[in-house]
């Protein structure tokens, strides 16, 4: 239900667990789990900022990884859910900008570790999508999966506050 929970689930079964066990730790989605906080206050009915979940998804790797470590155990964990920005945004190729609409796979597009070939394509008609007001007032709108480099920290675009300082190359 949410990374709390998760973090005590997988310890509980690495505990279970002896070297030479043949075991492939996959976590999937990773980025679209939430912390017990943020639960807690949509409950409530409370719309705030979590700050508390990247220091739980920090505390999770701190707990599991030791465990991995020991038992030999290989861990595959996709940290987004594949939904970032919306069709008319525009993403640089290697032959120049181009909208996300007419990105495939195949193409090779900027990354923060370079150019990197897009391996698939998702679609959906139903995303959330956030609206962000850039200082010179630009508007740029993202799916709630998109996350920006912030004082050298990735944060989800639902955690931006007012005045943050993104870095360029992550949006």
């Amino acid at each position: 239900m949410n990374m709390e929970e998760f973090k005590f689930d997988v310890l509980k079964q690495l505990e279970g667990l002896v070297r030479g066990d043949r075991v492939i730790f996959i976590i999937d989605s990773l980025g679209n789990m939430s912390s017990k906080k943020e639960m807690e206050d949509a409950i409530d009915g409370k719309s705030v900022q979590d700050m508390s979940r990247a220091k739980q998804m920090k505390s999770i790797f701190r707990m599991i990884t030791p465990y991995l470590n020991r038992l030999d155990i290989p861990m595959v964990a996709v940290n987004h859910i594949y939904m970032c920005g919306t069709e008319d945004m525009e993403v640089i190729s290697d032959n120049g900008a181009i909208s996300l609409k007419n990105v495939t796979p195949g193409m090779l597009v900027e990354t923060t570790k370079g150019l990197q070939p897009v391996t698939n394509v998702f679609k959906y008609e139903d995303a959330y999508v956030s609206d962000i007001e850039m200082e010179d007032g630009t508007i740029l709108s993202f799916t709630q999966g998109h996350r920006f480099m912030v004082n050298g920290e990735w944060v989800f675009v639902e955690d931006l506050a007012e005045g943050m300082e993104l870095d360029i190359m992550s949006i």
